[in-house]
């Protein structure tokens, strides 16, 4: 099974991730430690902007995941 990280410690967003994702073959679990990793600044013009500048920003603290 693949597995995506989310970048939230909501989990309310988690559970309602993973639902979507079990059908698909995914597991989706949280960043271990996320609230304590630095803010990114989500100062782009669209969601997907912003969207994409937490993806790359937090990824760089699980390298090898998605």
């Amino acid at each position: 099974m693949r597995r995506i990280l989310i970048a939230t410690s909501n989990p309310g967003k988690l559970r309602d991730f993973a639902g979507a994702a079990l059908r698909h073959g995914v597991e989706i679990a949280g960043i271990a430690e996320f609230a304590s990793l630095p803010t990114v600044v989500e100062d782009g013009l669209t969601f997907e902007e912003n969207a994409c500048k937490k993806a790359e920003g937090y990824s760089r603290y699980v390298p090898g995941e998605i």
